[in-house]
């Protein structure tokens, strides 16, 4: 603020309307955004390991707006508006329609008052997107083209056209206006889905700014973030737990996975640790609802990335398996894991290996359970379609394998 304060000082003392108006401009957008910028309607842009959602500080931190604060921004962002329109300076008053459209949405939001609020937010807006275009400034345009999605969803519009507009800034990402920046607009969609969920409890809206990034990450071909969008719809589906749903929606992350494997061979690690993330969330609702063809489902997506890895990988233990076994091994033949040897092989043999290796050890131990499910389950359903022989064959297995 110090820095801030220079500034309007030697605005003052050559009569820089332009610079006092910026001065104002950047007062009020510490006022609105503080945790990142109103162009954003202060999202942190940023995934975790397996969605876009973020720890609870960070959810809460972008929401933290208080009424006093918006409404001294809003007179910040006026008297700005006041000198850019003097000065006739067409970005500055884009600028600031843009921010005061966030601001009637940030105010809305806090209210419940959905409708009107992301109306006079959308008109704020699409002033200002008229005149970028107009000065050819696309960056701003896409923005708030992507902002007027937002609102559109706002007002409860659902609509196949709103949803095609994420696959068209998508498009135009990566053909012509960048990569990282549009990247960071389907971040935005994302993380405002997360807002209607932690702070309206709207799942129907969560869900279209989910399907919206979904749509722009395709069409941007960011393979990882359009899996991740696809599970933030997983989760509002167990949120309200629709089974079917959830079921499709991780067979369609499972599937995406795959292909992803197959086009991008450099991305073939970061997508086995998401793939056996969701083949744990799978398998535990398969058991859970007793679904033995999605369990069959994730042990065939296993075997694929078991190969995948043996193909690929280095030499040694390979599985969570085969940590196991030499766990056991250690164990059966006496060795102390706690003992004071410096290179103890068991201990050493755990300490080698990676996350993901560790991961396998308790999906494996999953998967070794879900074939006795599997079998289980396929023989409740033979018996009820009427296939006797089947069911006797299918609980003879589960039989076999219990008094093993």
């Amino acid at each position: 603020m110090q820095d801030l304060a220079i500034a309007e000082q030697l605005a003052r003392e050559v009569d820089d309307s332009i610079g006092l108006a910026d001065v104002e401009l950047t007062r009020g957008d510490f006022l609105a955004a503080p945790l990142s910028s109103p162009g954003v309607w202060n999202s942190l842009l940023a995934e975790s390991t397996y969605d876009t959602c973020l720890h609870w500080q960070a959810d809460e931190a972008e929401w933290d707006v208080d009424t006093e604060s918006i409404g001294e921004a809003k007179a910040r962002y006026d008297a700005a508006l006041t000198r850019f329109a003097a000065a006739n300076a067409r970005r500055g008053i884009a600028a600031v329609k843009m921010r005061l459209g966030y601001l009637e949405v940030l105010e809305g939001m806090r209210r419940i008052v959905f409708e009107s609020s992301f109306a006079a937010a959308k008109t704020d807006i699409e002033r200002a997107v008229a005149i970028s275009s107009e000065l050819g400034d696309m960056m701003a345009v896409q923005l708030g083209r992507a902002q007027l999605a937002l609102c559109a969803i706002g007002q409860g519009d659902q609509s196949e056209q709103t949803q095609q507009l994420g696959a068209s800034l998508g498009t135009w990402g990566r053909r012509e206006g960048g990569f990282g920046f549009t990247l960071g607009v389907g971040l935005f969609f994302a993380r405002i889905g997360w807002r209607w969920i932690n702070h309206v409890g709207d799942y129907e809206r969560a869900l279209a700014c989910f399907r919206l990034a979904e749509t722009l990450f395709q069409a941007l071909q960011a393979s990882l973030s359009r899996v991740h969008s696809i599970i933030d719809q997983l989760k509002v589906y167990q949120m309200v737990r629709d089974f079917p749903s959830c079921t499709r929606t991780l067979e369609r992350a499972l599937d995406e996975c795959l292909e992803v494997q197959k086009r991008e061979p450099g991305l073939v690690a970061e997508v086995s640790r998401l793939a056996r993330w969701i083949s744990i969330e799978m398998l535990g609702l398969a058991t859970k609802r007793a679904v033995p063809h999605l369990i069959e489902r994730v042990r065939a997506y296993i075997t694929n990335i078991r190969k995948t890895h043996e193909s690929a990988g280095p030499a040694g233990l390979s599985s969570g398996l085969d940590i196991f076994q030499e766990l056991v091994n250690g164990l059966q033949a006496g060795e102390d894991l706690v003992d004071s040897n410096p290179e103890p092989s068991v201990e050493q043999a755990l300490y080698q290996q990676d996350a993901t290796q560790m991961t396998d050890l308790f999906l494996e131990s999953q998967l070794a359970d879900s074939e006795i499910y599997e079998d289980l389950y396929s023989g409740k359903e033979a018996k009820k379609n009427g296939h006797p022989a089947e069911a006797h064959g299918c609980f003879d297995r589960v039989r076999a394998v219990a008094e093993s």
